[in-house]
């Protein structure tokens, strides 16, 4: 452990770290909860507490964009996502198989109610699917007239490769579902973590961050996005195995 002179004057939320070698991500996260972002000290400090390599502690911090080297500026500027954004005046057109739904959607918010049918040929900004699954497919991706397909809903492609590249084909820019619908994987996490509800909603607006990411490795290599996504998933499972090899005993079991 490092000299309790050269301490940083904060008290790390550690998550199950008891002094042994552990998880460096969750140290991180305290650090920057902290401070607002991860200042040198914190660097040096988790170095020499966790013997990682200042390199590899500064690496983490890179790879994920949750992290800030920089402190945050006075005005924070948000952009709003997602379907949510009808309180902000966002015209609504729904369609849905339960019409208790729909009816309800068209009282509280003055949405449009169109058929099943009839939803995929709507024009609009935003085509967000989220409930059913497969409602991208060869009968579907043609009638589209949207410019962004953006929703909650799991396995929205009925065949990835196929129906990702016919996004791509008619220009659309298509959010990974797995990505745009990680807001309930967060969720079930910072219960499980203990997270406070400002935290998991600051996690939750990294989301938009995460596809910034995508679509830039979508355009590095002239990939679809839903390629791009996987790419970035498997970047970050191979980070966690390197961390594995770090400390051959994490994650531990109790």
């Amino acid at each position: 452990m490092p000299d309790k002179n050269q301490e940083p004057d904060f008290t790390y939320r550690l998550w199950r770290y008891d002094g042994a070698p552990g998880e460096l991500i969750p140290l991180l996260q305290s650090a920057q909860d902290h401070f607002g972002y991860i200042p040198r000290r914190a660097i040096k400090y988790i170095s020499s507490a966790t013997n990682i390599p200042e390199s590899t502690v500064y690496g983490v911090i890179t790879f994920y964009n949750q992290f800030r080297l920089q402190p945050m500026g006075e005005h924070m500027i948000k952009t709003c996502v997602g379907t949510a954004c009808h309180v902000s005046g966002a015209k609504l057109i729904v369609a849905d198989i339960r019409q208790e739904k729909v009816a309800h959607a068209v009282k509280e918010y003055g949405a449009t109610a169109v058929s099943d049918a009839e939803i995929y040929g709507q024009k609009a900004d935003i085509y967000a699917p989220c409930a059913l699954g497969a409602t991208l497919n060869d009968d579907t991706i043609p009638k589209l007239k949207v410019e962004i397909v953006c929703g909650a809903a799991n396995n929205q492609l009925l065949e990835p490769r196929k129906h990702g590249e016919a996004l791509e084909k008619r220009n659309i820019l298509y959010a990974p579902d797995f990505v745009a619908n990680a807001g309930g994987v967060i969720n079930v996490y910072s219960e499980l973590a203990g997270w406070t509800h400002e935290r998991s909603l600051r996690k939750a607006d990294e989301i938009f961050d995460t596809l910034l990411g995508v679509y830039a490795i979508a355009k590095e290599k002239g990939i679809p996005s839903y390629e791009a996504a996987d790419e970035l998933a498997e970047r970050r499972v191979s980070a966690v195995r390197g961390l594995t090899k770090t400390w051959p005993q994490w994650p531990r079991k109790s």
